[in-house]
């Protein structure tokens, strides 16, 4: 990349800069939400259909983890070389109107489709958020900013457990679906409207390369680094374990414990949500402070 002298680079207002991280936490909050509302009504799901725990597995599952892990990378190829604010809306367009679709469906396999629509869409704003964040804080404040970005998880925890289990618990599970979905069509709209595509490289004073590396460059690199390849697999063993625990403890004490659903929503939230939300953001800030003597 070449550099650009200070006078010359384009930088975000302080303001805009940190409106558009709590708009992207926001949304990435949402895209929880609407994942995992799931795994409080999975229990009322079997009941009303009549399917079996492995059925309701490929549901929490396959049909949600495949086409959100596969569509991931051609919506990232795509952020690489459009406009990320529009890939970042248009997905959470998606993926909170599948959402309101789940809440519609007729029958079981109608409600996976529907599923696999929210994964869809969902795939589409990770990758583009993470890389305006990047464009947007320095690398010395970077670790910080995305922790902050990241306690959107545990917000989006927090309310799909606590208030969908407390929506499900007196309005059904279908309601539960719809009040999920909303907001993240707002949250687009708001996207779009409010929030600009910075510079690629602003934060560190580049100009973006004329010529985007291919998807093969990329690869080749990223496998070259063992860091990177240690992270994969880390998160990899995290996210099998997490999310398999995630979508069946829930039924687990419903049936043998006889927990409401308001009741596991709650203990729910107060665990994933307040406590994930403080140790998410309290290692950003750590990192940022440890950088400073060693990157490691």
């Amino acid at each position: 990349m070449l550099r650009i002298k200070g006078s010359e680079a384009v930088g975000a207002r302080s303001g805009h800069r940190h409106w558009a991280l709590i708009v992207l936490a926001l949304i990435y909050g949402v895209n929880y939400l609407d994942r995992q509302v799931l795994a409080i009504v999975l229990e009322p799901i079997g009941r009303e259909f009549q399917v079996s725990d492995a059925a309701l597995g490929l549901l929490a599952g396959p049909t949600f983890a495949l086409f959100y892990a596969t569509l991931g990378l051609p919506l990232a190829w795509l952020a690489d070389r459009r406009n990320r604010v529009s890939v970042i809306a248009a997905s959470a367009a998606v993926f909170g109107f599948m959402t309101l679709v789940c809440g519609m469906a007729a029958h079981f396999w109608s409600l996976a489709l529907a599923r696999v629509g929210t994964a869809v869409g969902e795939a589409g704003t990770g990758p583009s958020s993470q890389s305006v964040i990047a464009d947007l804080y320095a690398p010395e404040h970077r670790a910080g900013a995305q922790s902050v970005y990241a306690m959107g998880v545990n917000a989006g925890l927090m309310v799909a457990f606590f208030g969908g289990g407390w929506i499900a618990q007196h309005y059904g599970w279908r309601s539960a679906f719809l009040a999920a979905g909303a907001p993240a069509l707002l949250l687009a709209a708001i996207a779009r409207l409010t929030l600009t595509e910075p510079p690629r490289g602003q934060s560190e004073h580049a100009r973006e390369p004329a010529d985007v590396p291919t998807t093969g460059q990329v690869v080749r690199f990223l496998n070259s680094q063992r860091a990177y390849r240690y992270i994969v697999l880390g998160t990899s063993m995290s996210a099998f374990s997490g999310y398999g625990v995630t979508a069946f403890l829930p039924a687990f004490l419903v049936r043998s414990h006889s927990m409401s659903l308001a009741a596991v929503g709650f203990w729910f939230a107060l665990i994933l949500g307040i406590g994930g939300a403080i140790a998410t953001v309290t290692s950003g800030v750590v990192v940022d402070r440890l950088a400073r003597w060693d990157t490691r």
